[in-house]
């Protein structure tokens, strides 16, 4: 599945630049974002696998596990924040009441984001715990799942995850609560559907990412089955891949230079056609 999603995202991004999409702000953190989401997709991916087909655990082999625990964690963390800046970007370029905060995702100033979740990601190797990979339960998941789930909970569970997950579900939570509620009145005072379209994009690619953060707050919370484990780490799969399955749906430029660069004789083939129709 890692892999099918960091294809599928690439030809995305690809399209994505050869539309010249790139020259508005928001389309340069959403590029971002998907070459976190590909690289995470492709090195987990193929560490889950291996660890899931060898049954193993961090006992049996830590130095490749507290690696993997570190990627999967940081680049959560990396692409969550950007996930958080593209809520905050959306909420000033569609609001007029802010539109003088717009300055923050201009020219250079933009980069300043990009660089602080670069950081992030950093920071999290040098001064946070991995979160390791857990073949009992397929999933990345700090407690160990042996026997004493309340005591693993209570001794295990990262306090800083809980804090980030939260923080991130209460920003995004107020901005597109307001920026729905905005749309709304707009659409029925005005009937304009601008920037509907990039809203839509923006606002799935951060709902998959607050679904995920959802799942992993109640296993910090809650002693949960292990199902509801399994399901909040294919949650969290489907956050970096489910992307590309995005724009291809809502972005007819997307859409276009994929097909006519990757399907390019079908693509041609299935245009005359119509056009001799």
């Amino acid at each position: 599945m890692g892999s099918s999603f960091s294809i599928l995202y690439a030809m995305c991004l690809y399209g994505m630049y050869r539309a010249s999409l790139l020259k508005i702000p928001c389309y340069k953190l959403m590029f971002f974002n998907g070459v976190l989401d590909i690289v995470d997709l492709f090195l987990i991916s193929s560490a889950m696998a291996y660890f899931h087909f060898t049954g193993a655990v961090f006992c049996s082999s830590p130095v490749l596990d507290w690696i993997a625990g570190h990627f999967a964690y940081s680049f959560w963390l990396g692409s969550s924040f950007n996930c958080m800046v593209l809520a905050i970007n959306r909420f000033v370029e569609m609001i007029p009441s802010v539109a003088f905060l717009r300055f923050l995702f201009r020219g250079k100033i933009l980069y300043i984001w990009i660089v602080f979740s670069v950081a992030y990601m950093l920071m999290a190797w040098f001064a946070l715990r991995p979160i390791p990979f857990n073949s009992a339960v397929s999933a990345f998941i700090a407690t160990p799942m042996i026997r004493d789930f309340a005591w693993e909970y209570l001794h295990f569970t990262s306090a800083y995850q809980l804090i980030h997950n939260g923080s991130l579900l209460i920003v995004m939570t107020t901005t597109y609560t307001i920026l729905c509620y905005h749309l709304y009145v707009s659409r029925r005072r005005t009937g304009r559907t601008e920037n509907y379209r990039i809203f839509m994009q923006v606002f799935l690619i951060c709902l998959s990412t607050g679904l995920t953060a959802i799942g992993y707050v109640l296993l910090g919370f809650v002693i949960v089955p292990r199902s509801v484990v399994i399901a909040a780490h294919v949650f969290w799969q489907l956050s970096h891949g489910v992307h590309a399955i995005i724009y291809l749906c809502f972005n007819k430029r997307i859409r276009k230079e994929v097909m006519g660069t990757f399907l390019k004789s079908s693509y041609v083939e299935q245009s005359t056609g119509t056009a001799i129709t």
